[in-house]
């Protein structure tokens, strides 16, 4: 890829960051397919348990990624955690918008709640900024990829600077993340 014409252009800085990320998760997506691995082993430790007593609160999930949406799509369902949201948002393929800051205006408004109402939870500085500027709560997980135990340093360093309210490593200190929340 040309150095210049990358600075200048968005969209082949996107298309490059997808092309790369895209090669891991498609090997994550094979071991699962052809049972070498389970969805398990690609999820943060407690998440499953942490989206099943949210549900069973009542409460409504939704999904926005600043990956493209058959992609995002596609993993919810492999990972079997597609049936947790009322709605999965990815990008729109092949256009740099994220659609992230776009769910939650649209949220606040149709729901016609304040931000104070709404959670974000996530691992980027995006969602963590927009869940700030909206008056939400913002829940940052720090997790390590590789698994190691513990926080992310370089992850809760960013997330801090983006304005996140608390963060965590995992999920399954269930009870304390939930009190947190307020539910």
């Amino acid at each position: 890829m040309e150095q210049g014409r990358a600075a200048r252009d968005p969209w082949l800085y996107k298309a490059e960051y997808n092309r790369r990320l895209m090669q891991m998760v498609t090997r994550r997506r094979e071991t699962i397919r052809t049972g070498a691995a389970v969805a398990k082993q690609y999820l943060v430790a407690g998440s499953r348990t942490f989206l099943e007593a949210l549900q069973a609160k009542g409460l409504l999930l939704y999904l926005a990624s600043g990956t493209d949406q058959p992609d995002v799509l596609e993993e919810a369902n492999i990972l079997g955690l597609d049936s947790f949201f009322k709605e999965i948002a990815g990008a729109p393929a092949g256009e740099v918008r994220c659609r992230k800051e776009e769910i939650v205006r649209r949220l606040l408004h149709e729901n016609q709640i304040h931000g104070e109402e709404l959670a974000v939870i996530g691992d980027g500085k995006v969602e963590i900024g927009i869940a700030c500027e909206a008056g939400a709560v913002a829940l940052c997980f720090a997790s390590h990829e590789m698994d190691m135990p513990g926080v992310d340093a370089r992850k809760r360093s960013r997330l801090i600077a983006a304005g996140a309210q608390a963060i965590i490593s995992d999920y399954l200190a269930l009870d304390d993340v939930i009190a947190w929340l307020g539910l």
